[in-house]
């Protein structure tokens, strides 16, 4: 666990977080689950970040208060995933609050498993990992693709890695980076070119989302642009259909 979290003890996900959401609305359903109670708007707290004190906001960048409820200080939901740069959802048919990545994404990494790998050159540098944690530009994560390494070593050498998505999504979303100078493609079926982006080497990663038009076959692709190194590596991380 992130040790940010630790510090939050205050930060509970029980029904009492779920009403200080906000913004998400319940529905009749659900209301007859709830059970009123009465708290009180404590604006004696207040929170710490790093040591530097911060607002929590709610949606539309309006204060939004702490509440006390029987000796338990309840912090918003929503402020607290924006201070930690977390993604927060609402699922309303299960009335489900869904910190990280949204109920409906597939991790592309983690679930699908490449049917092709370029060549026997290149084989060795082009893997999945799904093991160990690494940290790819400063983001620590768990699920990643590397392309490349030492099998492209001049420019013009191409490594690639493809999935079989069976046209069941509409977009992939991703972050990638490169030590080198790179063209970096998404390929649809046929290699029929998705998106491409030019990316230059040790620049902080970039996160993008590229539509799918239906295609069965995802690709990345990276071609080497420069001879800087031998040792060529793109990462591409956080990859979430949707």
């Amino acid at each position: 666990m992130n040790n940010k979290f630790l510090h939050l003890r205050s930060f509970l996900l029980g029904a009492g977080a779920t009403l200080l959401v906000g913004s998400m609305a319940f529905s009749s359903e659900a209301a007859a689950a709830l059970k009123s109670i009465t708290a009180d708007l404590n604006y004696r707290v207040s929170v710490t970040m790093n040591g530097d004190k911060v607002s929590l906001l709610d949606a539309n960048g309006n204060t939004v208060i702490p509440i006390t409820y029987n000796g338990t200080t309840y912090l918003p939901v929503r402020a607290l995933a924006d201070l930690l740069d977390l993604q927060v959802n609402w699922d309303q048919a299960s009335q489900t609050v869904a910190l990280g990545h949204a109920l409906d994404q597939v991790d592309l990494i983690k679930n699908f498993k490449a049917f092709y790998l370029t060549d026997e050159d290149f084989s060795e540098g082009s893997q999945l990992v799904d093991q160990e944690p690494t940290e790819i530009s400063g983001i620590s994560c768990t699920h990643w693709l590397q392309l490349g390494n030492w099998g492209m070593s001049s420019p013009g050498d191409k490594a690639k890695v493809s999935f079989n998505v069976q046209g069941k999504y509409e977009t992939v979303s991703f972050k990638y980076y490169s030590n080198e100078d790179v063209v970096l493609r998404v390929l649809g079926d046929g290699d029929f070119v998705l998106a491409e982006y030019k990316v230059t080497g040790s620049n902080v990663a970039q996160e993008v989302t590229v539509n799918l038009q239906g295609s069965d076959q995802l690709a990345f692709e990276a071609e080497k642009a420069s001879s800087i190194n031998q040792n060529s590596d793109t990462r591409i991380f956080d990859a979430y259909l949707r």
